[in-house]
């Protein structure tokens, strides 16, 4: 009897559900988009407001759910513009989140003006919905040396004329987290260490991000506003901007030279100019638009788009990754107080000093590098120093690749590969030459010295790519790993990119021997597992008057910021 109640509620749910789904309506309000939009904002916490031309703003970011007002991890890359109030880029950069969280750092280039700047950061995804949902601040940046500016009495003169912003203010809890901190000492001589004593009241981890730099109260932060939500706004009816999750994503476009015309079905080869080679495959769809997931741990500057087809003529374009349009902005002028003066000469000196030993400085940190290549590792490895010394590439293909003979012309070096499937030793090789596929053979030109060449790598089996089948695969990577030996494909062009930044500069001290002279003492993360948390600072060896910035935040949406001006004085 049970069995028979059970059958009949599932049968007249299905009727019910079948009957609704006919109703185009229905149907409709079962599958609207909104419904399933994620509400991705980013919040950016910057170290400061204020900065002079060639410093650097360091950052942390955490990707939000507006709706639920919690931390989420969605996207894998954000990207960070500056710009100037005609919407001018100043500088852009991409940069990698690890579980919704990035901390990276972005120059300020010398040869700015003074003025208000701004910097926006948002995700692939977020494009979907326009500039008015990415994550905004406005900025003040003064350049001491532009020749305007040279006589900074001058400037500061014109301060009383201006209609100024007031400085943004202060609290030292929420209602929530009560964040609170003390240092161990207010006063403290150069090149000396402190410690700093933070405490919340929460039961929960909490993740704080740390700031302290050369400053006053108009150079602290603010506390960054998040945009929300808008129910009111219009939803979109497909995503133009696929989401991020763990690779790049590039599109682009192929149309007919001759005519102009956009070309489907069309077969792309996307590397980097590398010595590790990786190359992403994608096809253009009917509108003659293409798609690629571009690998974020082999990216470079240096990228070339190869098509396979090298009979008719092409023309490659590469949308820009960076968003386009920007929300209007009222101009306005900007003239620094004169309560900055001190600060601004301050910060002078430690610029030219950083210049005078930058060169010392090796805080640069590398991501590491992988070592696996799109075809997996070789069967052999011919490293070009360690053989006895031949004139050019094909004398040593001929005497020393086992793997390999050469079927050579005047005008041209055809290298084959002896494959068991290649039995009239005609099918051609997959060549890379730099990590850059060549697939028109009289670019391998013949008499390239072994002197400029590192490697070649043999994969002696048939491979699979796609729909294309090669004969082995040669992979060549010269000296310099430039492509300048040979020349790419005739329907193939070369982009400057702009590579996902994976790992930010050191903080740390790394040459004792040298001038320390910092203006931002210290920015960094630091986890609580309970309420309190402790970090040591290293103090640089310039005076002056520090302010710290605390912000800090929970996994379940509890956020608070605590700023004090003028905490710490370095004597």
């Amino acid at each position: 009897m049970n069995s028979l109640k059970y059958l009949l509620v599932v049968c007249l749910l299905t009727s019910h559900f079948a009957a609704h789904c006919q109703d185009e309506s229905g149907l409709t309000s079962l599958t609207r988009t909104r419904d399933f939009q994620v509400q991705e904002r980013i919040l950016l916490i910057i170290d400061q407001d204020f900065y002079l031309a060639g410093e650097t703003i360091n950052f942390f970011a955490v990707t939000l759910d507006a709706g639920l007002q919690i931390p989420i991890a969605f996207s894998s890359i954000m990207y960070v513009e500056l710009y100037d109030q005609d919407n001018k880029v100043i500088a852009s950069k991409k940069v990698l989140f690890k579980d919704g969280e990035a901390i990276n750092s972005i120059d300020l280039p010398r040869d700015i003006t003074t003025g208000h700047y701004y910097i926006r950061a948002y995700t692939n995804y977020m494009k979907n919905f326009g500039p008015s949902v990415f994550f905004t601040k406005r900025l003040k940046i003064v350049n001491p040396f532009v020749p305007y500016i040279a006589t900074l009495a001058d400037t500061l003169s014109r301060y009383e004329h201006q209609t100024v912003l007031q400085p943004p203010p202060y609290f030292g809890s929420s209602e929530r987290l009560k964040i609170s901190a003390q240092l161990s000492t207010t006063e403290a001589n150069r090149g000396d260490s402190i410690i700093l004593d933070i405490e919340s009241h929460t039961a929960d981890s909490v993740q704080y991000i740390v700031a302290m730099h050369l400053g006053d109260e108009h150079t602290s932060p603010s506390f960054p506003e998040l945009n929300v939500y808008d129910q009111n706004g219009s939803p979109i009816s497909r995503l133009t901007f696929l989401p991020e999750f763990t690779h790049d994503i590039v599109t682009g476009s192929i149309k007919a030279t001759n005519s102009n015309v956009s070309v489907a079905d069309k077969i792309l080869y996307l590397a980097f100019v590398d010595s590790i080679s990786w190359i992403t495959r994608c096809k253009t769809d009917s509108l003659g638009r293409f798609t690629a997931t571009m690998p974020i741990e082999y990216q470079r500057e240096d990228l070339v788009i190869s098509m396979v087809d090298t009979t008719n003529e092409f023309s490659i374009l590469l949308e820009n990754e960076f968003y386009p349009e920007f929300e209007e902005l009222e101009k306005e002028d900007y003239f620094p107080e004169p309560s900055l003066k001190s600060i601004i000469e301050a910060r002078m000196i430690n610029l030219q000093v950083n210049d005078a030993y930058g060169n010392m400085k090796n805080t640069a940190v590398s991501a590491e590098r992988p070592l696996l290549r799109f075809y997996g590792f070789p069967d052999n490895e011919y490293k070009i120093n360690t053989y006895t010394d031949l004139p050019n590439l094909e004398e040593f293909v001929s005497e020393i690749v086992l793997e390999a003979f050469v079927r050579g012309r005047r005008s041209q070096v055809n290298i084959l590969v002896k494959t068991e499937g290649n039995s009239t030793l005609n099918a051609t090789p997959l060549v890379v030459f730099d990590g850059v596929p060549l697939f028109q053979a009289n670019h391998l030109v013949p008499g390239i010295s072994t002197e400029k060449l590192k490697s070649i790598q043999v994969v002696a089996s048939r491979f699979f790519f796609g729909s294309e089948v090669y004969e082995g695969i040669l992979d060549i990577v010269s000296n310099d790993n430039s492509f300048s030996l040979v020349e790419k494909d005739k329907n193939s062009v070369r982009i400057n990119f702009c590579p996902v930044n994976t790992a930010p500069a050191s903080r740390s001290f790394v040459n004792f021997r040298i001038p320390q002279y910092t203006s931002d003492l210290y920015f960094d993360t630091l986890r609580s597992a309970g309420e309190k948390a402790t970090v040591k600072i290293a103090l640089p060896q310039n005076a002056g008057s520090y302010t710290l910035s605390i912000f800090g935040y929970t996994r379940n949406g509890e956020m608070d910021y605590f700023v004090l001006p003028d905490l710490l004085y370095i004597k």
